[in-house]
């Protein structure tokens, strides 16, 4: 035989014994692997035996547990059953005129709360109770004008019946006029009440008519009160103008020869030139005179101060301030030989 085959017999024999070897390992490894495997399960298996059969946590001990808490728990309401016995039902009375009930009640509403001065607990609940009903009559006033008219009443009956016919004044904010003081309004508006002034001069106190007698007290005060107002009857942050002969209140006409002041306030005036010398000159506005160099008018300020003066010249023409809400006086100015009246005049 040639040595070639022989080497490749050689080799062929040596790889087969190496495979040999190979699997036998494998099988000793996949071997090993399985019994280690099944002894951890029977490991845990034994650990949950054991849990499941234990004395104080297993299966057993815990239905003996719940069945001990479940006789104690019916054991505590019968007991509650018993103690609360048969209980009233809705719409029959209970009778605590007599017998422990009675007793219990008077125990409780005789329970002195204080003892300098001494108030009996009854005593507190009646006044609460009173309270609580007179403090109800104010709802429609307290709720619907909050903080203005937060009206209370000063004293209540000595009595603690309570009875329907308390008197609430009426203070609506609606009647209020322009000329309108607190204490004017308040007056006008309850005709059947005392109204009269606090000590302080300032908050207006209010009397009911009918018994129980309740005393409100008005918590503004003159400068509250006039706050209110101002949203009421704003007070124009415009120059004034002319809203009419019928929305106006004319004061009375100051006839002038010469320079003349006529005092205010004002919120314009009306000039009536009578004469003016023909030097003069004049234009005609389709039948209306105006001269020419008339003379002119200044209003005044409450601070002293004038305003840009404007001319006259119509026979008949109005005049407002531009730099002012309302004047507190005029200052007329005409040429020699001109004379007429200034009739001051306010918005009503």
């Amino acid at each position: 035989m040639p040595v070639i085959a022989v080497e490749v017999a050689e080799a062929l024999a040596n790889t087969a014994a190496v495979l040999g070897i190979v699997n036998g390992l494998q099988s000793q490894i996949a071997t090993a692997q399985q019994t280690a495997i099944l002894q951890d399960i029977q490991t845990r298996v034994d650990l949950l035996y054991s849990i499941a059969t234990d004395p104080t946590i297993g299966n057993s001990a815990i239905i003996d547990k719940i069945n001990t808490l479940t006789a104690l728990l019916s054991d505590d309401v019968t007991a509650i059953l018993t103690a609360i016995g048969s209980p009233t039902q809705t719409g029959v009375p209970v009778d605590v005129s007599s017998g422990s009930q009675s007793a219990i009640q008077s125990g409780v509403w005789a329970e002195s709360i204080s003892d300098s001065p001494e108030y009996l607990a009854g005593d507190i609940l009646a006044a609460l109770g009173t309270d609580a009903y007179y403090k109800a009559q104010l709802s429609p006033i307290s709720v619907s004008y909050r903080p203005w008219f937060w009206l209370f009443p000063g004293t209540y009956p000595v009595t603690y019946d309570f009875v329907h016919n308390i008197d609430v004044p009426n203070c609506d904010p609606s009647t209020i006029l322009a000329g309108d003081s607190m204490f004017t309004w308040l007056t006008r508006e309850n005709p059947t009440f005392t109204v009269s002034l606090e000590t302080d001069g300032e908050h207006v106190i209010l009397q009911g008519p009918d018994e129980p007698v309740a005393i409100w007290s008005f918590l503004l005060d003159d400068a509250q009160f006039a706050a209110l107002k101002s949203g009421i009857f704003p007070v124009a942050s415009a120059a004034p103008i002319w809203p009419g002969i019928d929305k106006v209140t004319l004061g009375s006409a100051t006839p002038f020869s010469g320079d003349v002041t006529v005092a205010g306030p004002m919120d314009g005036v009306l000039v009536n030139i009578l004469t003016a010398p023909s030097k003069q000159g004049q234009f005609d506005f389709d039948g209306d005179v105006s001269y020419r160099n008339a003379g002119g008018l200044a209003f005044q300020s409450d601070n002293g101060d004038d305003e840009f003066p404007q001319l006259l010249g119509f026979v008949n023409a109005i005049y407002c301030p531009r730099s002012m809400t309302q004047a507190a006086s005029v200052k007329v100015r005409v040429t020699p030989g001109v004379t007429g009246t200034v009739t001051p005049w306010t918005v009503s």
